[in-house]
C-alpha cells in the first residue's frame, strides 16, 4: 500500500486477494480482539482502495471466513452485515457479481456459531429457504454443510434437543448420506451436555 501511495503507479496498488491473505492470517493467528478489529480495517482500506467492481463474491465470502476464524463475540453480526450488503446489490442492484454463494452463507453460519449465536444461525437458515422458495433459486436452499454448520452452533451454545432435531432433519432431507461433520458436532452436543 506505502509503495502504491508513494508512487501512485498502479502496479503497486494491492488488489482484494492480497488484502483477503492478511485478512485471512490476522483471522486465523491474532488473538479474537485484534483479529475482529484488524480484519474490519483492512476490509475498510480495501474498500477504500479498490474500485467497487473487484469486489466480488469470492472477496466478500473470504471476509465472511475472516471474521468467522476470528471467534470474536460479534463476528456474526458482521459477518451478517456483510452478506445483507451482498443481497442487497444482487436483489436491488441487479449486481450478479455480488450474488451470495452458499459458501458466503457458511461463513456467516460459522461465525454465528463461533460467537454462540445459535439463535441468529437458525434464523439465517430459515431466511436461506425462504430465499429460496420466493426466488425459485436453489442455490439459497440450506445444504448439509449449512445444517452441519448450524448442529455445531447449536453443540456450541449447548442446545443438544435442536442440535438433534437439525440431525433428524437431515436424515429426512438426505437420507444415509449424512455427511460425518453433521455426525460430530452432535456428538459433541451429546458429550458436553453431560
Amino acid at each position: 500500500v506505502r509503495w502504491h501511495e508513494e508512487t501512485k503507479l498502479d502496479v503497486y496498488r494491492p488488489d482484494p486477494r492480497i488484502y483477503c491473505s492478511v485478512m485471512e492470517v490476522h483471522g486465523a493467528c491474532s488473538p479474537p480482539e485484534i483479529a475482529f478489529q484488524r480484519v474490519h480495517q483492512i476490509f475498510q482500506d480495501m474498500k477504500s482502495m479498490c474500485p467497487n467492481e473487484e469486489i466480488d463474491t469470492i472477496t466478500c465470502t473470504r471476509v465472511c471466513g475472516c471474521l468467522a476464524e476470528s471467534k470474536h463475540p460479534d463476528s456474526g453480526d458482521a459477518a451478517r452485515r456483510l452478506l445483507d450488503e451482498m443481497l442487497d446489490s444482487y436483489f436491488n442492484e441487479g449486481n450478479l457479481r455480488r450474488k451470495p454463494g452458499q459458501a458466503a452463507f457458511s461463513a456467516v453460519l460459522k461465525a454465528y456459531g463461533r460467537s454462540g449465536q445459535a439463535d441468529k444461525a437458525q434464523e439465517l437458515v430459515k431466511e436461506m429457504e425462504r430465499l429460496a422458495e420466493d426466488t425459485g433459486d436453489s442455490s439459497f436452499a440450506p445444504t448439509q454443510v449449512h445444517l452441519s454448520a448450524l448442529i455445531w452452533a447449536f453443540a456450541g451454545s449447548g442446545d443438544v434437543e435442536k442440535a438433534q432435531s437439525t440431525m433428524l432433519r437431515m436424515q429426512k432431507d438426505f437420507g444415509s448420506e449424512v455427511e460425518m461433520d453433521a455426525w460430530e458436532g452432535l456428538l459433541v452436543a451429546w458429550s458436553e451436555s453431560r
